[in-house]
């Protein structure tokens, strides 16, 4: 007979949007979604692209939708919200994107997320799993 936590594990397997987590002593089930599919990043992932250096690199072509490696993420606030700022490299050049949002507590944890995929795709960030 399988335990409930192999029956939890399983369920979690079935279903992409779930992942598993302890909480005090409990297994809980959190709604996940990739980032590009978030509802709170939906409409705002990938960043458009700008220049970080625009006179020099004035012949280039930016960067569109998810092309570029991730190379920094620094947190600006704005009162309750803030906004992320994103670093990324293509073609030799490094561009900057920025993310509006209006919850301080996500902006956060998208921050700390984001910090650990430096060095990734953006396609590949964009595809990772976050809770809401």
């Amino acid at each position: 007979m399988p335990s409930s936590k192999s029956a939890i594990g399983k369920e979690a397997q079935m279903f992409s949007v779930q992942r598993r987590i302890s909480a005090e002593r409990e297994d809980i089930l959190m709604p996940t979604s990739k980032l590009h599919e978030h509802p709170k990043v939906k409409g705002k992932w990938p960043p458009e692209w700008y220049s970080k250096h625009p006179i020099a690199s004035h012949n280039k072509a930016s960067p569109q939708g998810e092309q570029g490696t991730l190379k920094d993420v620094k947190r600006y606030w704005h009162g309750p919200s803030g906004h992320l700022t994103l670093v990324v490299e293509y073609g030799g050049e490094q561009y900057l994107g920025q993310i509006q949002l209006d919850d301080a507590v996500f902006c956060q944890d998208l921050l700390n997320t984001l910090t650990n995929c430096v060095g990734n795709s953006i396609r590949d960030v964009g595809n990772i799993d976050i809770g809401f």
